[in-house]
C-alpha cells in the first residue's frame, strides 16, 4: 500500500512540475500589450489621427496582419521591426486580447473637405460588383485614390 501511495505522489508531482513549466512557458500577454499602448492608446484606444485604434476588432484580423509584419509582407518601420521580437503564440495571444477589448469610438476633428473625399471613396466600395470580379473592382478602387490624391 505504501508503494501505490508513493507512486501516486510522484505522479501527482510529475504533473505539477509540468502544468508549472507550462504556465511559465505561456506569454505575458498584458506585458506586451503595454509595447502596443505606447502607440495604439491606452487598452488600445487611440486619441490622435495617426495611430489607428485596434481594440474591438476581429482577432483574425489583427493576427493576420500581425503576421504580414513578421514575414515582411506588409510594411511599416515600427511594425516590422517590433513584431519580428514576437513568436507566433505571441502574436495569437495579442490578437485575442485586442479582439476582446470593446471598440471604443474617437471622435477627432476632421475638415469637411477631407469628409467629402472619403465618403466619396466609401460609395465608390459599396457599389455592386459588376460582374468583372475582384481584380476590377480593384483597380476602380485604386483609380480613384489616385484620383483624389491628385485632387488634393
Amino acid at each position: 500500500m505504501h508503494k501505490v501511495h508513493q507512486g501516486i505522489a510522484t505522479a501527482m508531482t510529475a504533473v505539477g512540475l509540468m502544468l508549472a513549466g507550462l504556465a511559465q512557458a505561456a506569454p505575458n500577454i498584458e506585458g506586451l500589450a503595454r509595447t502596443c499602448n505606447n502607440c495604439h492608446g491606452t487598452g488600445g484606444v487611440s486619441v490622435g489621427t495617426s495611430m489607428p485604434s485596434i481594440a474591438g476588432l476581429s482577432e483574425a484580423y489583427l493576427k493576420h496582419i500581425m503576421m504580414e509584419w513578421k514575414s515582411g509582407a506588409r510594411a511599416s518601420a515600427n511594425m516590422t521591426r517590433l513584431i519580428k521580437g514576437y513568436t507566433d503564440e505571441e502574436i495569437a495571444g495579442l490578437a485575442a486580447y485586442y479582439a476582446k477589448l470593446p471598440w471604443t469610438p474617437q471622435p477627432q476633428k476632421v475638415g469637411a473637405d477631407i469628409l467629402a473625399k472619403g465618403k466619396e471613396a466609401t460609395e465608390d466600395q459599396q457599389r455592386p460588383q459588376d460582374g468583372r470580379g475582384q481584380r476590377a473592382r480593384r483597380r476602380r478602387v485604386l483609380r480613384r485614390a489616385r484620383q483624389v490624391r491628385e485632387r488634393a
